[in-house]
């Protein structure tokens, strides 16, 4: 019976050691989720960008086969159009140029062999 007091009276709250050892714990579990969403979010944001550069590459490649290749230059006078922020060039090469979100800037390449 005394030894049931005795470990009731011990046994009253943490002690400072294991709490610190507790958030050590649940801070080494959550360095390696924070990595995970770092690198998602880097690799959503670029997903994005592949994504514009393919739709202002598309929008290219229909106003050409609507258009022509000769009107070109006319219809495309308007960049957003082609959901660019510019585009360059004449005869057959073209460059369309669009800056997403004011961070990186990409170029879609357009050359048409007729």
């Amino acid at each position: 019976m005394n030894v049931k007091l005795f470990l009731r009276k011990n046994n009253k709250g943490s002690t400072l050691i294991e709490i610190v050892v507790s958030v050590l714990i649940i801070g080494i579990a959550f360095v390696p989720l924070l990595m995970g969403m770092t690198n998602a979010l880097k690799a959503n944001t670029r997903a994005e960008q592949m994504l514009h550069a393919e739709t202002v590459a598309s929008n290219c490649i229909e106003v050409a086969k609507t258009f022509g290749v000769k009107d070109f230059e006319k219809v495309t006078a308007d960049a957003s159009i082609l959901a660019a922020d510019s585009v360059s060039g004449s005869g057959t090469s073209y460059t369309a140029s669009s800056i997403n979100e004011g961070q990186d800037t990409f170029n879609v390449s357009i050359s048409f062999s007729c």
